[in-house]
């Protein structure tokens, strides 16, 4: 065999080789594109998960690996997964890709996780609006709204100068400028409100004042409202000047402020037992009583309630106006019951004649000019002097003689009022006690 033919068939070989190869290349090459566009399908149709699963196997292919990032995102997103989310953006190189479908598949998902985040934003959902904005790229103002909306969770959160430093990003965006200032003017005044001395803390009130309902503004604003306020008050109370400190202290009753409720209350109890004492001076025994047992073991408030009950009197007239004593009528009056009676004798135009007490089972006599008289009567067991009478427990009546509220008394008759089936009849019409 010549040189000339070897070559031949060693041409035809490489040839044959190369062909194989290329065949081959061309083979795999079909399975990739075929591989990809079966990707991109379900890229399409938002099926990021699966759409993940089918780019990875060809990551070196086209732009196959930067669509596998986007699709873990997009999925990340889809799945409520937001902060996952987020962290897996570093790896996406841009939202683009040279395929038209895919590009437009690409802004609507983006498109709509925009939509997502604003929904979050508008409902103070800030975390999960900032991650789902970083998941967008430069899609509209998405890096503006996630430095911002970072900015709030920090202000939510209280870290203040963190979102002071975030707001300071982006100056121009929404309120960010506004909401920076209400941070600076807080922890400006919380650092007064340490300081502690009169003067600061005035400040302080102002500022915290001026902010509203920013973070807990309104209440550190009566925090050092307060102190001023208590001095105040400790100062009146200490002076027995209860009602001008309670009138400061009760502005706020549920201030926190250490003292103020326990200070506020004993306010309270000084000026109702001054009530109570007051009444007791006056001779109202029982409404003194019901005040005193109100305020427990305050002061000697039991002991007064048990002062209140008074002795019973020793005497039986009690009074007798001295235009009407005489001795050509003579008036008993019987108390066989089991509880006490306390009468008052007026003449028929009401002028007072005599106030009576008998004790159960006794009997009383009155000696009287002659004349029209009418009888109130009081029955009851605890006496409490004569202004409160028997209190609340006590039965007052108008008596009625033959049905009459008015009776006469002539000279020289001895007239006995009690039990029995001779004589006037004699009941009773109930009234209150105000009315005796």
């Amino acid at each position: 065999m010549t040189k000339k033919k070897k070559l031949t068939i060693a041409g035809i070989v490489v040839l044959a080789v190369a062909l194989c190869v290329g065949i081959h290349q061309y083979s795999v090459y079909q399975k990739k594109v075929k591989a990809y566009d079966a990707a991109a399908q379900l890229f399409e149709a938002g099926n990021y998960e699966k759409a993940k699963e089918a780019f990875k196997p060809i990551q070196t292919f086209r732009d196959s690996e930067n669509l596998m990032y986007i699709s873990d995102v997009f999925n990340e997103v889809e799945q409520g997964n937001y902060e996952n989310a987020a962290k897996y953006t570093v790896d996406i190189k841009e939202y683009s890709s040279p395929n038209e479908e895919l590009q437009k598949s690409i802004e609507e998902g983006r498109a709509n996780f925009y939509s997502e985040a604003q929904s979050f934003a508008s409902q103070g959902n800030y975390k999960n609006a900032s991650n789902v904005y970083q998941c967008l790229g430069d899609y509209e103002d998405s890096v503006q709204s996630a430095i911002y909306c970072d900015g709030m969770q920090n202000e939510v959160d209280g870290n203040l100068q963190e979102a002071i430093t975030l707001f300071d990003q982006v100056p121009d965006y929404k309120d960010a400028s506004s909401q920076k200032e209400l941070c600076t003017t807080y922890l400006e005044a919380t650092e007064l409100q340490a300081k502690g001395d009169d003067a600061s803390l005035e400040q302080a009130a102002g500022l915290f004042t001026q902010l509203g309902n920013f973070q807990d503004s309104a209440d550190r604003a009566l925090q050092c409202k307060s102190v001023a306020l208590f001095k105040q008050a400790k100062t009146l109370a200490d002076a027995k000047k209860y009602k001008q400190a309670y009138k400061i202290l009760n502005e706020y009753p549920s201030n926190p402020y250490e003292g103020w409720t326990e200070l506020l209350a004993e306010c309270d109890n000084q000026i109702t037992y001054r009530e109570a004492k007051d009444l007791y001076n006056s001779g109202h025994f029982y409404k003194a009583s019901l005040i005193f047992d109100g305020l427990n073991d305050f002061r000697d408030s039991k002991d007064m309630v048990k002062k209140c009950k008074r002795t019973l009197p020793s005497k039986n007239i009690l009074y007798h106006n001295p235009d009407y004593e005489s001795s050509s009528v003579k008036l008993t009056i019987k108390n066989p019951g089991s509880r006490h009676t306390f009468i008052k004798l007026y003449t028929s135009k009401d002028k007072l004649v005599a106030r009576i007490f008998i004790k159960k089972g006794n009997s009383a006599s009155i000696n009287l000019t002659s004349g029209t008289y009418h009888i109130n009567r009081a029955y009851g067991d605890d006496w409490y002097g004569e202004k409160d009478m028997f209190g609340s427990m006590g039965s007052y009546l108008r008596c009625l003689v033959e049905g009459s509220y008015d009776f006469t008394l002539n000279s020289g008759y001895i007239y006995t009022m009690g039990q029995g089936s001779e004589g006037s009849a004699v009941s009773g019409e109930s009234v209150g006690s105000d009315a005796f």
